[in-house]
């Protein structure tokens, strides 16, 4: 079935003859694009930002997704010209307006109970490998074949998930003859966080080998995924992670002044991702904080701006912490940030599964620039702790009371220094800066298209 469908997509393109490619064009295809992009999806715009600053056309196709839109900002960047094309059968265009923002105090909205397994089963059976095939891949594949005609690309970059961009993106190199670049911000094959059954996995699996074979290289965001692929394909991998963006910051870091704090009285952390019930878990923290005094218990709050099925609040039902744990509404990137730079900690909350230790979540690096302390529990293995140990980011535990002392040392401070915790060092961070990232990617694409690759930026000695 998969492979007629796929076949199928290229009748109406037969004999199509491509110009000579233009060096500096790139055509890209990912779903999620601001402003529809979902909150963790930072990467596919900053990259077409650092391609526009370099001097290169990119065009992006990608989706019109309402419920994606009130976070990130559109993009007006010289050189990148984005289209969003419909997701649904109909083909009706969403309209390109921000989200109009719920109460910063309200909870928010979520299912209040998890779908069962035989919906998920027809959930994943209907939308594989995701929800943007067929209709909405079907749409990227005929535009992007158009564009390709008429601009003439150097090549074509795929960014999922949702990895129907991956079927786009093959579909026009099988038309076009573009070779084809597939980064994947989470792996397809073996994703640890899939939430398949076990068997609509198999079909997923075998979409992923038939599409991906066909990709001149990868690019992957962990070391882990740089392997997984490498198991799995032969073309060459090119590691860069999403790092992070010292504009996003440069306002508050450059001051004289640090940023006013969020709260002087209170010690405050907050979780600025999404906590998926079962595998993200803060319930060490909520033991520290019921070890403490009540007296110092009552100095601490945590912020959530997710709580999938009342997972969260269960949680601190549980341990009799709930005065100390605070849920916001989603609000646009621009304000998280600031708000990161205000507070004093930063949560990470990571799976103990095994096999998600690879895996590092995008807002990682986001904290390292906003030069907080952090906080990770979860899996004590893998790139994310090791990042955080080895450059002082950080606490990295799931030990109740070294929590508890972490947080009683975190309240000294805090009350030593006006009311806000000392910005981290800033040496650390210069690894993880993106645009370091970004040109090992041009390296890539150099060296695929023939070109004598210059030498990315070596990375700095941290101190």
């Amino acid at each position: 079935m998969v492979g007629t469908s796929f076949d199928r997509a290229f009748s109406n393109h037969q004999g199509l003859s491509i110009a000579v490619p233009h060096a500096d064009n790139i055509l890209m295809i990912t779903p999620n694009f601001p402003p529809y992009a979902m909150a963790g999806a930072v990467r596919t715009g900053a990259l077409a930002r650092h391609w526009a600053a370099a001097g290169r056309q990119v065009h992006v196709l990608a989706a019109a997704n309402p419920g994606a839109l009130g976070v990130h900002q559109a993009l007006e960047v010289e050189g990148i010209t984005a289209e969003f094309l419909p997701i649904d059968r109909e083909g009706a265009q969403a309209e390109a307006a921000p989200a109009a923002q719920p109460d910063a105090t309200a909870k928010p909205d979520k299912p209040r109970s998890a779908p069962g397994p035989l919906r998920r089963i027809l959930w994943d059976l209907q939308a594989m490998p995701d929800r943007y095939n067929p209709h909405w891949v079907a749409r990227a594949a005929d535009r992007g074949i158009a564009i390709a005609r008429d601009t003439s690309p150097s090549l074509v970059y795929s960014s999922g998930p949702p990895n129907s961009a991956h079927i786009a993106a093959a579909k026009i190199k099988a038309v076009t003859g573009l070779p084809w670049i597939s980064e994947q911000r989470d792996v397809w094959i073996n994703n640890p966080y899939t939430s398949h059954h076990w068997l609509t996995e198999i079909f997923n699996t075998r979409l992923a080998r038939r599409i991906l074979p066909a990709a001149n290289a990868f690019v992957g965001v962990t070391r882990s995924a740089v392997g997984e692929l490498q198991q799995h394909f032969d073309a060459p991998v090119c590691l860069a992670y999403n790092g992070f963006d010292r504009q996003d910051f440069v306002p508050e870091t450059d001051s004289v002044e640090a940023p006013t704090a969020y709260d002087p009285e209170r010690l405050t952390l907050i979780h600025a991702g999404v906590i998926y019930a079962g595998h993200r878990d803060p319930r060490p923290l909520f033991a520290a904080i019921a070890l403490l005094p009540r007296e110092q218990a009552a100095k601490i709050r945590v912020l959530f701006f997710h709580d999938e099925y009342d997972y969260v609040t269960q949680l601190a039902k549980e341990h009799d912490v709930l005065g100390s744990v605070e849920f916001r509404a989603l609000v646009p990137r621009e304000e998280i940030l600031a708000l990161e730079r205000r507070v004093d900690v930063l949560i990470i909350c990571r799976s103990h599964e095994a096999k998600t230790a690879g895996v590092i979540p995008g807002k990682l690096f986001e904290y390292i620039g906003a030069r907080r302390p952090m906080l990770a529990m979860g899996s004590e293995r893998g790139e994310t702790v090791e990042i955080i140990r080895d450059h002082g980011f950080g606490l990295a535990s799931n030990d109740p009371q070294a929590i508890a002392d972490q947080l009683l040392q975190w309240l000294e401070q805090k009350a030593a220094h006006c009311g806000r915790i000392p910005d981290l060092p800033e040496a650390p961070t210069h690894n993880f800066v993106r645009s370091l990232q970004f040109k090992k990617i041009d390296a890539l694409i150099d060296q695929m298209l023939g070109r004598k690759a210059p030498q990315p930026e070596t990375e700095r000695a941290v101190a």
